[in-house]
């Protein structure tokens, strides 16, 4: 039995046992998927609508744990060139996800964009769906859907740029919902 003296204060024991081989495991993938993150950022540059809601949560959500590196491929997002990026078109579902989970990551994070006129652009285009949510707009949505092949299966992308907005900016963009 060991002396008092060379007993391990309970914290040291406690730590040393709560290290199982699934938490060093855990560590180990949570490493791996910053380095997956920043892979993809620098492996394939263009902001893929499918890709951006995803992208725009997982920033909130984690960037206070985020190691250095990572959040700052998120802020390269916001400065020229990648600001363009969140510009582009497609078609109604890729826009709502591209543009409205971009103004959550401007407004949301408080950093400065390079590219003002993005910002303007993509909130005036929001500004606009919601001005022309009329009745007509939803009797459409409702029944032949976005004007799209298989609409319906691109609600949930929709909404979910939508929840970014809505989860991560300021109230002067939500303001217009």
């Amino acid at each position: 039995m060991a002396t008092e003296k060379h007993r391990r204060p309970p914290q040291v024991s406690t730590a040393s046992h709560s290290l199982t081989p699934e938490l060093i495991r855990a560590i180990r993938y949570r490493e791996q998927i910053w380095d997956i993150l920043l892979s993809l950022e620098r492996d394939k540059r263009d902001l893929y609508h499918f890709r951006s809601i995803f992208d725009i949560r997982i920033f909130f959500d984690f960037r206070d744990i985020m190691p250095p590196e990572v959040k700052a491929s998120y802020r390269s997002m916001l400065d020229l060139p990648g600001v363009l990026e969140w510009d582009e078109g497609g078609t109604e579902n890729h826009m709502f996800m591209q543009r409205v989970s971009d103004l959550a990551l401007m407004d949301g994070s408080g950093w400065a964009v390079g590219d003002p006129a993005t910002a303007a652009t993509n909130e005036a285009w929001l500004r606009m769906r919601c001005a022309h949510a009329t009745r007509s707009e939803l009797n459409k949505w409702l029944t032949i859907g976005q004007g799209e092949f298989h609409s319906s299966t691109y609600y949930g992308y929709s909404i979910g740029g939508l929840l970014n907005l809505y989860d991560f900016a300021k109230p002067r963009v939500s303001i217009g919902l």
